[in-house]
């Protein structure tokens, strides 16, 4: 059924009815009585568009041409239009329906990263403190390739609590510290898309690069139409963010941060509001990139996965040069 309604042109001067509130009951909600008494005469006509001639076919039975209005039985109700319809939207609620028990069951499973769950590999564990814990990247792109990673189960940095902020920052100008010691400097990013629990990778890379780390983000962000945004130093994640936005958000060292005249986390900080796709290996590309690490063979973390014995060695070998500088010690 179609509705046709008159209405004046908005303010005009007589002040005729420029407003038509609608209260419209979908046709499979209506009883059979009630459908009949809408689409009876005279409240109700037939199409206006169906064909004025009146012809036959050879048979004698009255011609329709292609764009008329073929003759029902019931041309007010279609009975079988109104069962396809609630079949798809049977189908539309069986779809979310089981996409809502997977998201369900997902949540239920153990966490990788939570301390305390089940799933957690401990070979990776470098140093743990109150609210964090800082763990070498399972397939990580080098030795120098690590997560600082909350013991308790939270999404973002949007999402932290103050305390594990504060706890977060302590390792990283530690590890900023420890870097520089090395002759290197260290960024650090976050990607809260697609991932369940927080995880903020630290690189190291020579200090010798850190003027390269800027264009090689912002080179390939390009490439692959990503917005980075700086954001101001003393801004805050949480003002700029809503708690469930995904986001990358990035921390490159500044060229100042070993000339000895800054502290060692004088940083810039860029932003990515995801609002659609993102690239998941994005700061995994950039670093592995020619410019920087330069070892594109080992972007897919599977590949660069080492025996158990090799895991326990390195971290083992990564907690001794770290013991001076870890904040939990």
């Amino acid at each position: 059924m179609t509705r046709f309604l008159g209405l004046a042109k908005v303010n005009k001067s007589n002040k005729p009815k420029f407003l038509y509130a609608f209260n419209i009951l979908p046709a499979k909600k209506f009883d059979y009585i009630e459908l009949v008494r809408q689409t009876a005469n005279p409240i109700s006509s037939d199409n206006p568009y169906s064909s004025s001639f009146n012809l036959k076919n050879e048979d004698g039975s009255k011609y329709f041409g292609d764009h008329d209005a073929q003759p029902s039985l019931q041309y007010f109700y279609d009975a079988d239009y109104i069962q396809k319809m609630n079949e798809l939207q049977e189908q539309e609620m069986l779809k979310q329906k089981r996409k809502l028990e997977a998201m369900q069951k997902q949540a239920q499973e153990p966490c990788w990263f939570c301390l305390g769950g089940s799933k957690v590999e401990r070979q990776y564990i470098v140093s743990v403190g109150d609210k964090c814990y800082l763990a070498y990247a399972k397939g990580a792109l080098n030795k120098d390739h690590l997560l600082i990673i909350p013991i308790n189960h939270v999404q973002s940095s949007v999402q932290a609590e103050q305390e594990l902020m504060e706890e977060i920052a302590k390792y990283k100008l530690a590890l900023a510290k420890f870097f520089k010691s090395k002759k290197k400097c260290v960024l650090f990013y976050e990607r809260n898309y697609r991932t369940k629990h927080m995880q903020i990778q630290v690189y190291g890379i020579r200090a010798d690069k850190t003027y390269l780390l800027k264009d090689a983000f912002m080179s390939m962000a390009q490439d692959q139409d990503i917005c980075l945004n700086e954001i101001p130093q003393m801004t805050n994640l949480k003002q700029i963010m809503e708690p469930n936005r995904p986001f990358f958000y990035l921390e490159i060292p500044n060229e100042e941060l070993h000339d000895g005249s800054r502290g060692e986390m004088d940083t810039t900080r860029y932003l990515c509001e995801i609002r659609g796709g993102f690239p998941i290996n994005f700061g995994r590309d950039v670093m592995a990139s020619e410019l920087l690490l330069n070892c594109a063979d080992r972007i897919d973390w599977k590949e660069c996965v080492v025996s158990l014995e090799e895991e326990k060695k390195m971290t083992q070998d990564f907690r001794k040069e770290f013991k001076m500088f870890d904040p939990a010690i």
